[in-house]
């Protein structure tokens, strides 16, 4: 299971009826590693939830005073290869699985960053009808949706890998390619001028 900060995530009310009903936000994506074996099972489960997912505040910036309310959404992935993204909309889960659902970032909600992919797998090469010249290419930039399509490039043209010591370093190589680096402040940009 792998938490994901979610922009447009929205989370109904809790439901004082339900016996055994609600969940924090925060202890979902535990529940979710010691009740189910793999992916199957937990698409299985969201695709008929009756649990309410609580939202909490969590500390962001360091400082506990400074308390955001948490938004997340999940990706599962299993030993058998198959994975899935589960998004929180008004309360309810949006279940998008299958094994080309590998690669989520933050923002926009999952349906527009696929539209955003489509357009790309078309540029690389890989739609039916494909396109004559191929454009390898992908953006460099520091948004999540540029962080999601660099991951899509690398992902959709890497060979498999079999050994768990090339799987833990292909994993690595494309999330390191993905995410902004430690310590990375485009402010200096604008103080340097």
């Amino acid at each position: 299971v792998n938490v994901l900060y979610d922009t447009p995530a929205t989370y109904g009310k809790p439901k004082h009826y339900l016996e055994n009903g609600n969940i924090s936000i925060l202890r979902w994506p535990q529940y979710i590693l010691d009740s189910f074996a793999n992916v199957i099972q937990v698409v299985n489960y969201a695709k008929s939830n009756t649990l309410q997912l609580i939202k909490e505040k969590i500390p962001e910036g360091g400082k506990a005073k400074d308390l955001q309310w948490d938004k997340i959404h999940l990706a599962v992935s299993d030993s058998q290869g198959h994975s899935a993204v589960i998004e929180i909309k008004n309360g309810e889960l949006h279940v998008y699985a299958g094994d080309e659902y590998q690669i989520v970032t933050n923002e926009p909600a999952y349906p527009t960053q696929l539209d955003i992919l489509k357009y790309w797998q078309y540029l690389w090469g890989q739609t039916t009808p494909a396109i004559a010249t191929p454009v390898l290419t992908v953006p460099g930039g520091i948004s999540a949706t540029q962080s999601f399509e660099r991951a899509a490039f690398y992902l959709s043209l890497s060979d498999k890998v079999q050994s768990p010591a090339e799987v833990l370093a292909q994993t690595r190589a494309l999330m390191q390619n993905g995410a902004i680096p430690f310590a990375f402040n485009p402010s200096r940009a604008e103080q340097s001028t």
